[in-house]
């Protein structure tokens, strides 16, 4: 299997469903308490664009993505989530802090922060779309050509890369940018019914991969 860096058509969103969740093991004991057990650290996501297609030409078009890009469940590759995509977002308003720069250190993760009340959660950003990206030092935004602040960003990994580390001692790294989710295929198998001669129906779920 490998990660193709196409992003699935993002023409394609009216009527997707999106779904974020855990697996626990809940195990009601003979007393009536329960015993709850994390399986997963880490959420995955779900998507279903079930109906979204509609039309022959979008039924088309997925079919040639899943032929060449997807291979069914082989290969996975970019989509889109409209309902959480980008940093800072309309609940959380304040840009990621990557870190304080130390000197030496050369290389940051791109995250996003989800706030509620004094909890945070760090989610780890691997897939940042490319040109959407900004960087600032103390709240000030630097250009990746910047002679002191210079940057640059891996989109296949998330990773930004300082030119100088030196320059950065003692400076808050902040950032800005969209992201799409690493999805394949939920399915080996692409099924479609006919409504009428130009009316599809199919069902397409996308789920989410680890990197």
């Amino acid at each position: 299997m490998s990660f193709i860096d196409v992003r699935f058509p993002t023409k394609i969103f009216s009527g997707t469903e999106a779904s974020v969740g855990y697996n626990t093991s809940v195990i009601r004991l003979k007393s009536g308490w329960e015993s709850r057990n994390a399986n997963w650290e880490k959420e995955l996501r779900r998507y279903d664009v079930t109906k979204a297609i509609q039309k022959s030409s979008e039924y088309q078009e997925i079919l040639h993505f899943f032929l060449t890009v997807g291979k069914g469940t082989l290969n996975s590759f970019r989509f889109k989530d409209l309902a959480d995509y980008k940093v800072p977002d309309d609940h959380n308003t304040s840009r990621s802090v990557l870190g304080t720069g130390d000197g030496i250190t050369s290389t940051y993760q791109l995250i996003k922060t989800y706030v509620f009340g004094s909890t945070t959660y760090n989610r780890v950003i691997t897939k940042p779309v490319a040109g959407t990206v900004k960087i600032f030092v103390d709240g000030v935004e630097k250009l990746s050509v910047d002679n002191t602040y210079g940057w640059s960003v891996d989109t296949s990994t998330g990773i930004i890369t300082l030119t100088n580390a030196e320059n950065w001692n003692g400076k808050i790294i902040g950032a800005e940018f969209e992201f799409d989710v690493p999805v394949r295929f939920e399915e080996d198998w692409l099924v479609a019914s006919w409504a009428d001669y130009q009316l599809f129906r199919t069902k397409i779920s996308l789920v989410e991969e680890r990197i």
